[in-house]
């Protein structure tokens, strides 16, 4: 990963050099592969299907899902996924692509704003940190809604810091503060008022920390600002709701119940207590999650001034309230948390560059035995991988028969030994380093051990999993199609939130409970020839109503065809 050894020094080809080399691995890492694995119920479906439906249609303000509006999101990701299936198709790969482009953006700007209160090496340090963290790495090449916010979050907040820098230098700043607000439209047009509210509530909070309202309150500032903000921020509601037949109806449902009803209520079952979200940090921001720690404990107790600090702090700032927003929420979901990593990475970054080339600290030392120690752990988990996988459906009793293909063998091969010898190569250098006082290999060497990782899980772990899991259902969901006459919806027993069937079939989907006696019972009076996809499980109770036609059996998912009883 490099020594880091001119921190500070002038831009030498030599540099530059280091800089693509290191993004080019960090593309590799999020591209490679990107394809390799289809669209994830329930929300990468939900989006990509989204999307598809609006390419397919030339809609680009009013969103569907299996034909009925869909107003759970602002557009941004759709318009992204649009794009993207534009310039590669239809496709994994063009729902995700600008999504990979996005977790690179925010690896760039992390890089490109640390780079003058840190210097090189620090910039770096952070930039690594982040990239090479699991939750970071696995939104990378997934899409939701979360990469390309924590990317408006991390511009926003930049461009904030340069102009109050630029502020205090010769009293300008004014032009790149409107910078920020348009960085905080494009969020708000991602996933509505958190892109406003959560970079203000930090802004705001510094300011007064430091007790200087100005330049805040100025009209040069906040005037244009808002207007901005609120221009670019609300243009697709205002454009939605003039050219709707309803209005802003989809006021209520967007605003109402996706915003309100998530904070006052869990929704779809996503719950968790108050602390929810600091093991969700601990694990998705491993493996420097020990470091991160001794970071913030650093950083909280320092009363030093100047942009370095400032810096940092209102990285943290916006973190302590992005945690605590949705700590309060109702409902909680791993991936809500993902803008404070940038802000962990900034804090690991700064305070490592700090103490680079002296001797570590004791606290330095435990952060470093903890994390060999992780390293290893995950060795030992990985090494025994296709033992765990062979007793998992022993393991999950009942929850098997909501990923039927884990009933099968997956067949890991060596893949899964060489990611268990990765790790512990790691784990047992990151051990030696600690004995021996290496500063600098504390952090290179579970860099390079961990980003190989990655690239096994993404290129060859993941794609193998999905084709125990995902790649059955889209199979038999194209076999579906195939009988069907167009316009035919497929029905879906006792399968739901599976947007994925329609993703590869692009035909209407409609479901059927496994546990209502009428619903399966109709499935043999319909006056017309009906095709549904079950699992094996609920095959057996549909056939206590009548006989069926298999059409296929697809890794645990069947699909067949009801037969009336005056055939």
């Amino acid at each position: 990963m490099g020594s880091f050894s001119t921190p500070h020094g002038p831009n030498s080809s030599r540099l530059v050099v280091a800089r693509c080399g290191l993004f080019a691995v960090f593309a590799a890492l999020f591209l490679l592969h990107l394809g390799a694995t289809g669209v994830i119920d329930y929300d990468e479906a939900c989006y990509a299907e989204v999307s598809r439906a609006m390419h397919v249609s030339g809609e680009w303000l009013a969103p569907t899902l299996n034909e009925e509006p869909f107003f759970e999101k602002p557009p941004l990701v759709y318009w992204a996924q649009i794009a993207g299936y534009h310039l590669f198709g239809v496709g994994p790969w063009g729902a995700r692509f600008f999504n990979a482009l996005a977790a690179l953006g925010i690896l760039a700007a992390v890089f490109g704003f640390s780079r003058r209160p840190f210097g090189e090496r620090g910039a770096w340090i952070a930039t690594i940190a982040l990239g090479t963290s699991l939750e970071f790495f696995a939104l990378a090449r997934v899409t939701l809604t979360d990469t390309f916010l924590s990317l408006w979050f991390v511009l926003c907040l930049g461009c904030f810091h340069r102009a109050r820098v630029r502020f205090d230098r010769d009293g300008g700043g004014h032009s790149i503060f409107w910078l920020a607000c348009f960085f905080g439209g494009l969020a708000t047009l991602t996933k509505g008022a958190i892109g406003f509210v959560l970079p203000a509530a930090a802004a705001i909070t510094l300011q007064v920390i430091e007790r200087r309202a100005r330049p805040l309150l100025s009209p040069k500032w906040f005037i244009p600002g808002a207007a901005i903000l609120l221009g670019v921020g609300f243009s697709w509601y205002v454009a939605l709701g003039v050219t709707e037949e309803r209005g802003f109806a989809f006021m209520r449902e967007l605003f109402w119940e996706h915003h309100v009803g998530r904070f006052a209520k869990p929704m779809q079952g996503h719950s968790g207590p108050i602390f929810f979200y600091l093991p969700v940090l601990l694990v998705g921001f491993l493996p420097w999650s020990p470091f991160a720690v001794l970071a913030l404990g650093r950083a909280l107790r320092r009363e030093s001034t100047g942009e370095r600090a400032a810096f940092v702090r209102l990285y943290l700032i916006f973190a302590g309230w992005t945690l605590l927003l949705f700590s309060l929420a109702a409902t909680k979901l791993p991936n809500y948390v993902a803008p404070i990593l940038p802000a962990l990475a900034i804090a690991v970054g700064e305070a490592w560059d700090a103490r680079w080339g002296g001797d570590p600290t004791r606290g330095d030392r435990r952060a470093a035995a903890v994390t060999s120690g992780l390293l290893l752990g995950f060795a030992a988990i990985f090494a025994a991988l296709p033992i765990v996988v062979a007793e998992l459906p022993r393991f999950l009793g009942e929850a098997i028969r909501k990923e039927p293909g884990l009933l099968e063998p997956i067949h890991l091969g060596i893949v899964s030994f060489v990611a268990a010898v990765v790790l512990a190569a790691g784990g047992i250098q990151l051990w030696r380093a600690r004995r021996n006082g290496q500063t600098d290999r504390l952090f290179t060497i579970p860099a390079a051990s961990i980003a190989a990782f990655l690239l096994i899980l993404g290129c060859w772990l993941l794609p193998i999993y999905d084709d125990a899991t995902g790649a059955p259902l889209r199979a038999a969901a194209l076999a579906a199609d195939a009988t069907l006459p167009a316009g035919e919806p497929i029905l879906l027993v006792g399968i739901r939130q599976k947007p994925s069937v329609r993703y590869v079939t692009g035909r209407r989907t409609e479901y059927r409970s496994r546990r209502d006696e009428a619903q399966l019972a109709a499935l043999f009076g319909e006056s017309f020839e009906r095709v549904a996809i079950a699992t094996e499980e609920d095959l057996d109770r549909v056939l206590k109503y009548g006989e069926v036609d298999v059409i296929g059996r697809f890794n645990g998912y069947v699909v067949f065809r009801p037969i009336r009883p005056d055939r």
